[in-house]
């Protein structure tokens, strides 16, 4: 049987997973668990689907050059 706990600790590998976050190695043991886990593939399937979701509906709009030497140059405004 699979604890509480280390269903946080798939849950947060599956995350990584998804973000391409994981290294090879983690990722193959992950995949592993998950073919003998059904309640990981859901979890899977849910972070997967979440992520196409946000890539899809929402718009990543491209910010002017103007904008980012503005914000820059009032980063660096040191005061006298």
């Amino acid at each position: 049987m699979i604890t509480e706990v280390k269903i946080q600790e798939l849950s947060k590998k599956v995350r990584l997973l998804v973000d391409n976050q994981l290294t090879k190695e983690d990722e193959k043991q992950l995949l592993e668990e998950i073919s003998q886990n059904p309640r990981i593939m859901d979890i899977l399937k849910r972070e997967q689907s979440l992520k196409d979701f946000i890539k899809t509906k929402f718009v990543n709009k491209k910010v002017s050059p103007t904008l980012i030497q503005n914000i820059k140059d009032k980063i660096r405004i040191i005061p006298a």
